[in-house]
């Protein structure tokens, strides 16, 4: 019982934490896209 539930958290955890990893990934990329326009600009 205590390790299924304890499975089960983990999975969820790396669930959520995929999930924020696939963010930052993005939004770096987004904010790296950002600053060489602002470069362009000036």
């Amino acid at each position: 019982m205590n390790e299924s539930f304890s499975i089960l958290i983990r999975e969820r955890g790396n669930r959520v934490s995929s999930k924020k990893i696939s963010l930052i990934f993005w939004g770096s990329k987004l904010l790296r896209r950002k600053i060489r326009q602002v470069h362009l600009i000036l």
